[in-house]
């Protein structure tokens, strides 16, 4: 009787290991018991009349069927255009390009143009202030048979030529020293210049009158060109 008793105990017990779960934690502790409910994320188990849960990402394997969790991707906190765009339906004012007005460009762009203004009216008065009457002079002195020419070129240098062309004595340039002078240095550069240049124009065989007008502004330039290049 006493050995049926332990057969039946042993099989009893063996039969309950036979039904029984077994779960492995990641941290190696194993537990034993039965598995009353399952989902994807948890797992609960009773041992011994006591029910515990455990969650899979703790979970190594369950009756030796290893676990495997998905870690679900958290979506990005909404942003400020998203909420607003949720709350108003419409998307925020987007950055554009910069309109600038047509009185901006303009003000910006003042520097370069007064910049080209200036270069312009330099390269003018490096023409008709400087090369033009030293090429009109070195072919009156060419055609006066005064040199050397190249004294046309030569600040200083060319009036000492144009007293030469005009055949005057070199100290009628002493009241050009008057210059800085104000009212009288202009009147004694007016009458020395115009004395000069009357000499000059006879000296190329023309009225003396036409060499007095190459002192007056603008017209002087023609008068330059006609002792320089006519015959």
């Amino acid at each position: 009787m006493k050995k049926t008793a332990l057969v039946l105990f042993l099989s009893f017990l063996l039969c309950a290991n036979a039904y029984a779960d077994s779960i492995t934690l990641k941290s190696g502790r194993k537990i034993e018991g039965k598995i009353v409910e399952r989902s994807a994320e948890w797992v609960k188990v009773d041992t011994n009349g006591v029910k515990l849960t455990y969650f899979l990402d703790e979970v190594n394997d369950i009756n030796g069927e290893r676990i495997s969790v998905t870690i679900k991707e958290v979506a990005p906190a909404p942003t400020v255009k998203t909420v607003q765009t949720e709350l108003t339906g419409q998307l925020p004012p987007q950055p554009g390009p910069v309109v600038v007005s047509t009185a901006q460009a303009s003000s910006q762009d003042l520097p370069q143009v007064n910049m080209g203004l200036a270069l312009a009216f330099f390269a003018l008065f490096l023409v008709f202030g400087y090369i033009y009457p030293a090429l009109c002079l070195q072919f009156i002195a060419a055609k006066t048979d005064k040199h050397p020419v190249w004294l046309a070129w030569v600040p200083v240098g060319n009036l000492f030529l144009m007293c030469k062309i005009a055949g005057i004595n070199y100290l009628w340039l002493l009241p050009l020293l008057l210059l800085f002078v104000p009212y009288a240095g202009v009147a004694a550069n007016l009458i020395v210049g115009g004395f000069i240049w009357f000499k000059i124009a006879q000296a190329r065989r023309k009225p003396g009158w036409i060499g007095i007008l190459g002192v007056v502004p603008i017209l002087g330039l023609v008068i330059f060109a006609y002792l320089a290049f006519s015959e």
